[in-house]
């Protein structure tokens, strides 16, 4: 978030983002509680493996907030095919 500090209203919609997948997340953990299942440990690990390398990667390039942007929203759609599965 600080690397944000020069894009105002980017660092608030990422700070609403954060805070909207958060609350995603709890409701997904309830309806597959209700369904007594619990969430996939295995692709869990995969998307934590996944993003930890590319955010070093992107954090050294002059261009990060560009690169962040294009990088989250292919995040997004892999999380929804994820969810599709």
């Amino acid at each position: 978030m600080s690397r944000l500090a020069d894009y105002p209203e980017l660092q608030q919609r990422v700070t609403q983002h954060h805070d909207e997948a958060l609350a995603q997340r709890d409701r997904l953990e309830q309806c597959l509680a209700d369904l007594g299942e619990t969430p996939s440990a295995l692709k869990d690990l995969a998307l934590r493996v996944g993003a930890n390398p590319k955010a070093m990667f992107r954090a050294a390039a002059d261009d990060e907030v560009l690169k962040s942007a294009f990088a989250n929203a292919s995040f997004e759609h892999y999380e929804i095919a994820a969810y599709n599965r």
